[in-house]
């Protein structure tokens, strides 16, 4: 019979992992097998320490979700939990992974940290040719699902001395959809409020605008004084 190993693919935590020939193995030994499998899955078949990953379904940039979540399912079937069980906690893993390799792609930089909330400038229009066409000038996590929790997000189409307005936007309709506000009352707060800001302190935007330019540290300048502080927006 031949063997189904084409090569070592490398060796993590104490494992070996082979990427393998899938439709040999589906024919010959176990119609089972997908796109990777592990020892308390397949123990019959795979050894105690091995993973293996088929080649026509193992995209070189997925290895490491296929790894991570062989590893937990590993881990959790050898202390008693079945299949279902198992499977499940890895996918959640796995899936956690990925959302945060794909968050890291629409990163930046971040702005600033603001009761707890971090906010980050992200790339706009990849955001609005993968996930959502009509984000505009920020979101954050109570809206959008797919923002990680606590997190607010600025466009960076939106320029430099608009983004102190929009920051003060988001993190007051959070604040507000926090408390319980239904989101079209939140933001008609923040509307408002952000509106209130742009009258009554101009300047804070081209401040912020300098001080970009001149690659200063990353900008506190809603909260520098008593009349602009993001902090303590309520």
């Amino acid at each position: 019979m031949k063997n189904p190993y084409l090569e070592l693919y490398k060796k993590e935590n104490g494992f070996r992992v082979y990427i393998v020939d899938g439709a040999y193995i589906r024919k010959n030994l176990n119609d089972q097998f997908t796109n990777f499998g592990q020892h308390y899955r397949f123990p019959k078949m795979i050894p105690t320490k091995e993973i293996w990953i088929d080649k026509d379904y193992g995209n070189p940039n997925e290895y490491k979700y296929f790894i991570a979540h062989s590893i937990k399912e590993w881990e959790l079937m050898r202390k008693g939990k079945d299949y279902d069980t198992a499977i499940a906690e890895a996918d959640e893993l796995e899936h956690g992974l990925r959302n945060k390799d794909e968050d890291n792609q629409y990163k930046i930089k971040q702005l600033d940290e603001i009761d707890g909330l971090s906010i980050w400038l992200v790339d706009g229009k990849k955001i609005r040719d993968d996930c959502f066409i009509d984000f505009t000038e920020g979101g954050h996590d109570l809206v959008y699902d797919w923002i990680p929790e606590n997190e607010v997000w600025i466009d960076n189409s939106v320029s430099a001395k608009e983004r102190a307005y929009i920051i003060a936007h988001e993190v007051k309709e959070r604040q507000k959809m926090e408390k319980g506000e239904k989101y079209k009352q939140a933001h008609n707060e923040a509307s408002f409020f952000e509106r209130h800001l742009r009258h009554k302190l101009p300047n804070i935007g081209r401040i912020n605008a300098k001080k970009s330019r001149h690659h200063t540290k990353k900008s506190n300048i809603m909260r520098d004084r008593s009349e602009a502080t993001l902090s303590n927006i309520k």
